[in-house]
Parts: C-alpha cells; structure tokens; sequence
C-alpha cells in the first residue's frame, strides 16, 4: 500500500505535517468531486488513486502528529480520535442516505469538494507553527484536565473532525 511511503513522507517533512494533512483532504474532496462528475473509467480510476492517495498521506501523519503533540497521552489522544472514526463510520450512511434522498448521488459527491477544502483550510490553519513547539508534560495529577483540554485543542480537534468527515466519504463509496 501506500502507507509506508507516505508514512516516511510524513517523517521526511515532519516539519510540514500541517500542509499535508491539508493537501490530503483537499485532495480526498477534488477526488469525490470528480467522481460526481461521472467522467467515465479513466475519470473514476484518477479519483479512486487520489482517494487513496489522500487517504495513505492522512493515516500515518495525523497519528505522527496526535501523538508528537500529545505524548504523555497518545492513546487517549488516539482513542478519542478513533471515536470520531467509529461516529462518521456509525452516522455517515445515514446522513448521505437523507442527502441522497433529496439530491442526486452526482450532487452529493460534489459537494465533498466543501468538507474537503473547509477541513483543509482549518488542519492547516490550526497546526500552522505546530512542529516548532515541544510540548512536554509534567505531572500525572493533570491527567483529566489534559485529557479534558484535548477537546479543546484546535488541531486535536481539526484532525479529528476531518478524521470523521474522511470516514464518512469512504463509508458512503463502500455502500
């Protein structure tokens, strides 16, 4: 697969995790977009390579950075974002099956391009300088409030969302 030279990709530039945890979702929404466009085979096989793409780029980068950012606490950090996974995975069948009920399959693909340069635009504004920081903790006495303050970590919370919206657009192909 393409896990591992992403993954390496994602170590290479550690210290542009931001843009390609953007580029893969952009990339992902182009990608759902140009299937809407009904194209034909050579269409949908670019698209289906970009999916992957995007897709390889995502995995190994966000966990790179959920857990460089938060490493006393990666697999709370890595739970939580697992949750959003299980939760778009959950509600995402029924949400493109009310949106397909009142647009057409073409319309509901192309409008994966908004999710896919909305959440973009937010990785990328709230991981923006990210890598330059060391984040260390101190004491084992703050662990609920840290695991409450993930929620409120924009870039933990970024990624996590567009973890969830990824999920969903893969679970709509699957079914």
């Amino acid at each position: 697969t393409l896990n591992l030279p992403a993954g390496m990709l994602g170590d290479a530039l550690h210290r542009h995790r931001d843009a390609i945890l953007a580029s893969s979702l952009v990339m992902m929404g182009v990608a759902y977009l140009l299937f809407g466009s009904r194209g034909g085979f050579g269409v949908a096989f670019a698209a289906s390579v970009l999916i992957g793409f995007g897709s390889a780029l995502w995995h190994p980068t966000a966990a790179a950075t959920l857990t460089s950012k938060f490493p006393q606490r990666r697999a709370t950090a890595m739970a939580v974002h697992g949750t959003g996974a299980t939760l778009s995975d959950s509600l995402s069948p029924l949400a493109q099956g009310v949106l397909v009920a009142s647009l057409s399959w073409e319309h509901v693909l192309w409008w994966h391009i908004v999710p896919g340069v909305l959440f973009g635009f937010l990785v990328m504004r709230g991981l923006l300088g990210a890598f330059r920081e060391d984040v260390k903790m101190t004491s084992r006495t703050t662990h609920f409030r840290e695991m409450l303050g993930l929620l409120r970590q924009g870039s933990f919370v970024a990624i996590s969302a567009a973890r969830g919206f990824l999920t969903m657009g893969r679970v709509v192909i699957l079914t």
